[in-house]
């Protein structure tokens, strides 16, 4: 009696929502006491001595109607439960499998819990497929967007961002068989995603042999432009690496950073989130990024960026102010100085 009794306000809690759920919860409550109420009158008769007298009170049927209330309801709960989510049954089963014959009320209950762990477990491993790994345990925290919660609506951010570019990809695609170039876009990515992780930055995404890294997001910071150019010099000295240890011809990468206001938010519908970054900002570093073949740089920055990280004048120089493409305005940009 003690475990159920410990166990209801779990599952109470668990359900806490659906009310259908829930008044099946409050028929099943007194269903229990009274088939707990049957069993000690039985067994009190019987520690008497009155052994006609326990008999007489099983066969009497009370105890068997309560046991058939308690099944019924308890089915009725594991039928909504199957609707909810598909193959849980297997699972529960292998519960009840465990504890054995036990005590029927008992075994229903933790049927239960186990199917809303899993439910619970297969969201989570939903957001896990969809977003970053850095934001979906803050999404599933709710709260404001620096803890997650405002991942939802979305909201302007101040943020740097670094448009990343495999170079010569496609020449090497058609050169090389499928698998060389699948083991290729994988280390460059292994690249990315290790500076990105060594410098506060999420990985937006990926686009086939280009990345979108996000810095001051999802918590706003005043050195989010700071962390994308250690970002970008981290990635240059991981790709050299990589490159010196291997016969294959070098790789060369080029990198856009900018910072400016942007749009920052998950959209999409829970079989399917997506986090995103909108904003004139995005555009500017993938310009940025495509200006590095013209000008034969790794690494191009706006004016913008060098502002908001302060960095030193003597580490960069000015390359071009000529208009980025698809603009008209003069934009100023800086490479690293010899």
């Amino acid at each position: 009696q003690a475990r159920i009794a410990a166990e209801l306000p779990v599952l109470e809690a668990e359900l806490r929502g659906s009310t259908a759920q829930e008044a099946r919860l409050k028929d099943l409550r007194p269903a229990i006491a009274r088939k707990f109420a049957e069993l000690d009158r039985t067994l009190a008769l019987d520690r008497a001595g009155d052994r006609e007298g326990a008999l007489a009170l099983v066969r009497a049927g009370e105890g068997k109607t309560e046991m058939d209330e308690i099944r019924r309801i308890i089915e009725a709960m594991r039928a909504q439960e199957d609707d909810l989510l598909m193959g849980y049954q297997r699972h529960a089963h292998r519960i009840e499998a465990m504890v054995g014959i036990g005590s029927v009320v008992s075994v229903g209950i933790m049927a239960l819990l186990a199917v809303l762990a899993l439910r619970e477990a297969a969201r989570r491993a939903a957001l896990s497929r969809f977003l970053p790994a850095e934001l979906a345990p803050l999404l599933e925290r709710g709260g404001g967007m620096d803890q997650g919660g405002g991942l939802r609506l979305g909201e302007r951010r101040h943020a740097a961002i670094a448009f990343v570019d495999m170079r010569g990809s496609t020449t090497i695609a058609e050169r090389a068989d499928p698998e060389t170039v699948a083991a290729l876009v994988t280390g460059f990515r292994r690249c990315v995603a290790q500076a990105a992780r060594e410098t506060g930055g999420v990985i937006d995404k990926f686009m086939g042999d280009g990345a979108l890294v996000v810095f001051g997001v999802p918590e706003a910071r005043r050195d989010a432009a700071a962390q994308a150019l250690a970002f970008a010099d981290r990635l240059e000295g991981l790709v050299a690496e990589w490159n010196a240890a291997s016969s294959r011809d070098p790789v060369r990468i080029g990198i856009g950073v900018h910072c400016g206001e942007v749009f920052v938010g998950v959209v999409g519908d829970d079989d399917r989130l997506e986090f995103t970054v909108l904003g004139d900002a995005v555009n500017v570093a993938a310009r940025l990024e495509q200006a590095t073949k013209t000008f034969g740089i790794t690494t191009l920055v706006s004016q913008a960026a060098l502002h908001a990280a302060r960095a030193s004048g003597g580490e960069w120089r000015e390359v071009s102010r000529s208009p980025l493409r698809g603009r008209q305005e003069a934009f100023p940009i800086y490479g690293r100085a010899a």
